[in-house]
């Protein structure tokens, strides 16, 4: 990938789904986005203009608070049959194509990393229902500037429902996303800045806020 876009300037396309997997040696990125300044203003490459492998795996984040011995089923559902993720739960272990974990050790926090290597997404949320660990989620963050490293994420239906823990979540909205009904039906901590969410493009926003003791952003922009 060395010197991939040199001097390609006008170049602004996301190209971090990308799977590099075959690309053992970072020193392969070297320059790859030199004087690419489209690309490298709008998706952030680093300033030496060179990337890593890590580049390419946009991550969602989600930081649960520790109580020993508590599991954790995410409550993701592709749209694809090619949908392959992994998931780095940040106690040293990883899944691939499982959601499921229990965290046994006694750190303070851990902080989950899910990613997409394949595919699109249909929802994150459990369908009218609570997921295993929601209980322990404080916040949840994305690398991705776009689509929560989510692509193609249509529905947060009950995302974070009964989530009394969460204090923040990501600043934008991804524009593919329709549904938002109950995302933070008691939520009751959650007071987080979500000014900056463009909800154009939601048709469903019945007990968005349900119960939402502690809500008082004001969303009229």
């Amino acid at each position: 990938f060395s010197y991939m876009f040199y001097r390609a300037a006008n170049f602004e396309q996301d190209i971090r789904v990308w799977n590099v997997n075959g690309v053992t040696n970072d020193r392969h990125f070297d320059y790859m986005f030199n004087l690419a300044t489209k690309m490298l203003d709008t998706y952030s490459a680093p300033p030496s203009n060179t990337v890593t492998s890590a580049y390419f795996y946009q991550t969602l984040s989600l930081k649960f608070e520790h109580t020993l011995n508590f599991g954790v089923t995410l409550p993701l559902l592709g749209d694809s049959n090619d949908f392959v993720y992994s998931v780095y739960w940040g106690d040293g272990t990883t899944s691939n194509n499982e959601l499921t974990h229990t965290y046994t050790s006694g750190e303070n926090t851990y902080t989950a990393k899910l990613v997409i290597h394949s595919g699109s997404v249909e929802r994150f949320g459990n369908y009218y229902n609570t997921w295993v660990g929601y209980q322990h989620l404080t916040e949840v963050s994305t690398s991705s500037l776009t689509d929560w490293a989510l692509p193609g994420i249509k529905s947060l239906l009950y995302a974070f429902y009964k989530c009394e823990k969460l204090v923040k979540v990501p600043k934008y909205l991804p524009n593919t996303v329709t549904n938002l009904r109950s995302t933070f039906y008691d939520a009751t901590k959650f007071n987080y800045d979500i000014t900056n969410w463009n909800t154009e493009n939601v048709v469903i926003f019945s007990y968005m806020f349900y119960r939402a003791a502690n809500f008082e952003q004001d969303i009229r922009v």
